[in-house]
């Protein structure tokens, strides 16, 4: 079940706020001001109150596509149910308890490593096309 097919979190403002997190998580690693700063915003988008995690609601890109084929299926099923609850949960205008709502301050990153490898063999097919390495070399340490 991707965000698109369920309509969940689809509207511009939503998209907007969901960039301005994704750019703050990333700055966040960092530590102080930007880890704050992405805790509240983290907190503020409420994603948390539906059971989801950050990374249930990437923006679809051939990127996220690609890391969530890579996905071990029992992730793969975990997050197709958050996002199937997080829509039904939205529909009938609820949130979870609070007592089974996430921390939305702890950055539990399931899919990110996955990404980070696709973009890695996405810059070294870049590389290889544009000439900077040759097929001897890849593989190959120093």
């Amino acid at each position: 079940v991707s965000t698109q097919s369920t309509g969940l979190f689809q509207n511009k403002h939503t998209q907007k706020h969901l960039k301005t997190m994704q750019r703050l998580i990333q700055q966040a690693e960092s530590g102080g001001l930007m880890q704050r700063l992405a805790n509240s915003y983290r907190r503020m988008t409420h994603v948390h109150r539906y059971g989801l995690r950050y990374e249930d609601i990437l923006a679809e890109s051939p990127t996220v596509d690609e890391a969530l084929r890579r996905l071990p299926e029992r992730e793969l099923v975990m997050r197709d149910q958050r996002l199937k609850q997080a829509f039904v949960l939205s529909q009938r205008k609820y949130y979870l308890p609070v007592t089974e709502q996430r921390d939305p301050t702890k950055m539990e990153y399931y899919l990110r490593p996955l990404i980070e490898e696709v973009e890695e063999e996405e810059e070294e097919r870049a590389a290889f096309r544009a000439g900077i390495i040759s097929p001897l070399t890849v593989g190959k340490s120093e």
